[in-house]
Formats: structure tokens, C-alpha cells, sequence
């Protein structure tokens, strides 16, 4: 852990908009916990870090520990861009080829296919015969 983790947690547990009641329940920690950690300077044993940080969105986890924050998702077509460019799609193909991808993967496509109707099925080979009597 680098270097003023604590501070960094500290700061991200005012940010939150709940109070320090609520982030300790959340955390399933005592009621009063957030609030004493803070008041008194105390740091966290590992679990009660965790159950913290889970309580908070573990998404900032990397920020306390590090201090660096984390790249904002990108969106799939500039993330669609650049993995293509990485794998060395030609830069002028580029956006060709993401049409392609765009026909072949589109909401329409992640939708189930609809249930098949009785008369859309081929009839069989050959008919059954009737018995007289």
C-alpha cells in the first residue's frame, strides 16, 4: 500500500453521501464504527477494511491502496477501436471494419430468437396411411 491510505479512505468515506451510521451497517460493522475509525484516527484491520471498502463501491479499492485512479470505462466503440488497432487492424480499415462488426453484433442480435411456429415446420416425408375397415 502506498502511502496515505488512510487519508485516502477517509476522504472517500466523507464523499459518500450517507453517513457514518449507514456505512457501518452497510459494512456490517458496529453501528459506530465508521465514525470512531475516523474520529480517533484508528486504522482498520484487513476484514473490517474489506467489509469498508465493499460497503463503499470496491471499485475504489485501487484508489485508497495506490492513490491513482481508475481509467473511466470507455465506450464499447472506443474500446472496440482500440483492441482492433491493437491487434493491427490497419488504421485506414478501421472504421470499415467496425461497420462489419456493427452488422454482425447488434442489440437486434442479443435478443432470443422468436419461437417457431407449428405451420412454419416441413411436413413429413411421406403421409401415414388410413387403414380401412
Amino acid at each position: 500500500m502506498k502511502e496515505g491510505w488512510y487519508e485516502r479512505l477517509v476522504d472517500l468515506i466523507e464523499a459518500d453521501p450517507r453517513d457514518y451510521k449507514v456505512i457501518s451497517q452497510a459494512a456490517k460493522l458496529g453501528q459506530n464504527y465508521v465514525q470512531q475509525m475516523v474520529k480517533d484516527g484508528k486504522q482498520p484491520t484487513i476484514d473490517r477494511f474489506l467489509a469498508i471498502m465493499s460497503a463503499l463501491g470496491s471499485h475504489h479499492i485501487m484508489y485508497v491502496l495506490t492513490g491513482e485512479r481508475k481509467a473511466e470505462p470507455q465506450e464499447p466503440v472506443v474500446a472496440l477501436r482500440s483492441a482492433m488497432l491493437a491487434y493491427g487492424v490497419d488504421r485506414s480499415q478501421l472504421t470499415l471494419a467496425v461497420s462489419i462488426v456493427d452488422r454482425f453484433v447488434s442489440p437486434e442480435a442479443e435478443e432470443p430468437p422468436a419461437q417457431s411456429q407449428p405451420d412454419d415446420q416441413s411436413q413429413p416425408a411421406s403421409r401415414h396411411r388410413v387403414s380401412t375397415p
